[in-house]
């Protein structure tokens, strides 16, 4: 805030309260930007309730290289792996910006580890599980890494970001995701749709043991 404030037009020979809640962890303990950019930076996780109240991780994704203080202004993204905290690719399903295939001549973070993802997505799903509400299936958490440890700074609900997954990533498909999710929660924890009969080929193909779970479960 100290660099920006000076150069916004609208602060010139004014005085103003400058608080920073959240700053990111430092580069000497972890970088989680490349080049000369700051490590402001947001993990972006997603957390789905299924049709039988189990609260699960969907995906992680780290949005970084800031131009300014606000995660607002990332202009680099990367997915995580939740199983092993590790960077492996950009989201290119996620929008237009990222669907490019990136300058391989350009610093990555691909490949690099970043601790204390499960345990924010751990701490995600405790919270969407103490929600009592029937309609709250889908949250968007947005938390940074401090020096101190990972620190939530917002929680929506996620009916902007979960469509992208139910309908641009191709291991999943609409009936793997209806399957595991029902059509809207019921209030004894079972799926409202109906189970499908088996002469509906293309419906048992996707019902079938080979069908790929979108999401992850913490325990």
């Amino acid at each position: 805030l100290t660099g920006a404030l000076p150069k916004d037009a609208r602060y010139i020979n004014k005085s103003a309260i400058m608080t920073e809640h959240i700053a990111p962890i430092s580069k000497s303990k972890l970088r989680l930007s490349t080049g000369d950019y700051s490590n402001v930076h947001s993990l972006d996780i997603i957390t789905v309730r299924d049709s039988h109240g189990t609260v699960k991780v969907l995906s992680c994704l780290l949005w970084t290289n800031c131009t300014t203080w606000t995660t607002h202004s990332c202009a680099d993204g990367y997915v995580i792996d939740v199983d092993t905290e590790t960077i492996v690719g950009r989201p290119s399903f996620y929008s237009y910006a990222f669907a490019k295939t990136p300058d391989p001549s350009k610093p990555s973070l691909v490949g690099m580890k970043v601790p204390g993802v499960r345990q924010a997505l751990r701490a995600a799903c405790d919270a969407h599980a103490q929600s009592t509400l029937p309609w709250l299936t889908s949250v968007g958490w947005d938390a940074m890494i401090t020096d101190e440890g990972v620190v939530f700074f917002e929680g929506n609900v996620g009916c902007m970001r979960t469509p992208r997954y139910i309908f641009m990533l191709r291991e999943v498909s609409l009936n793997a995701w209806i399957d595991e999710f029902g059509i809207a929660p019921r209030t004894d924890g079972k799926s409202i749709l109906p189970a499908r009969k088996a002469q509906r080929p293309h419906a048992a193909q996707a019902a079938s043991t080979n069908a790929k779970s979108p999401t992850k479960k913490f325990s």
